[in-house]
């Protein structure tokens, strides 16, 4: 997980949580829902969720990234 600043309000100075989509896979199933109330709480703190090999980029980078695939 990665907490950032808002790339979306930036004039508010604020910080997001940006979640791997594994940790989305461990918190929350399709069929069955939250595994458990820790995995709701985990993930009502995360403002989105993007692909796990987002996280290895440069932190410029990834900000970047993050703007763009969320927009």
């Amino acid at each position: 997980m990665a907490v950032i600043p808002d790339v979306f309000t930036p004039a508010i100075s604020r910080k997001i949580k940006i979640g791997p989509r594994s940790l989305n896979v461990a918190l929350y199933s399709d069929d069955n829902g939250y595994f458990d109330v820790a995995a709701r709480v985990i993930d009502e703190e995360i403002y989105a969720y993007i692909d796990d090999r987002f996280f290895y980029q440069d932190m410029e980078v990834f900000l970047s990234t993050v703007k763009h695939y969320l927009d």
